[in-house]
């Protein structure tokens, strides 16, 4: 099975694992879901394609930005959150970044500007000819990262 279809069907199983906690009131942060989460991004984030890395660079910007007790998020492993803004960096330089991930980064430093100026994101152009071509199905299966999309694009 395909790398990234596996981490697929982890990231999902992450969600339904978060939902069964919500319903049994138990709270996140004193689950395995901070551990499985981390570890999820770490396999995200050693793929070498783009989706992946969009994936990644989400898990670690929601790690920041929403609370543990709500996402079940903890602290990601800071040294491959730097690697992957420098790979992101990289499609920047080398006009290889697409449309979905300016999109993206967009939404993400409008929120977050000051944890991306930390890690050195490059400035980018964030004028997108038409940004209603990103519509929600788009996400279907695509993890957590696609049902935040999901929820926001609606």
């Amino acid at each position: 099975m395909d790398a990234l279809i596996e981490l697929t069907v982890l990231d999902d199983l992450i969600l339904e694992k978060i939902n069964q906690l919500l319903k049994e009131k138990k709270p996140l942060e004193e689950s395995e879901i901070p551990i499985m989460y981390r570890d999820l991004f770490i396999k995200y984030s050693s793929l070498e394609n783009i989706e992946s890395l969009k994936r990644a660079v989400f898990l670690q910007w929601y790690s920041v930005i929403e609370p543990i007790e709500n996402s079940g998020m903890g602290e990601m492993d800071a040294l491959i959150e730097k690697q992957n803004i420098n790979n992101v960096n990289r499609l920047i330089d080398s006009c290889l970044i697409d449309d979905e991930f300016v999109f993206l980064l967009k939404h993400y430093y409008n929120i977050g500007d000051w944890y991306f100026d930390s890690l050195g994101l490059k400035k980018i152009n964030f004028d997108l000819k038409n940004e209603s071509k990103f519509h929600y199905n788009n996400f279907d299966k695509r993890g957590v990262f696609g049902e935040y999309w999901k929820s926001i694009l609606k």
